[in-house]
């Protein structure tokens, strides 16, 4: 994966602005991201790679009257 696009999933998954980070930004360190974090950082990355191989499947609406 190149390193803008990862970049984007990476601001994206913690809340910031792209331009803060850089390929010296360490995940821990530098952004303040904990397991938790790394492992929506995997997920994600993972989800946008896969995802232009499949199709991504539509959320059954619930029944009306249903919260």
């Amino acid at each position: 994966m190149e390193f803008e696009k990862l970049r984007q999933i990476v601001a994206g998954v913690l809340n910031m602005e792209a331009g803060e980070i850089s390929m010296d930004t360490r995940f821990a360190d530098d952004l303040g991201a904990d397991s938790l974090d790394i492992f929506r950082l995997s997920w994600a990355s993972r989800r946008r790679s896969i995802s232009r191989y499949l199709p991504m499947r539509r959320r059954k609406s619930p029944p009306s009257g249903t919260p």
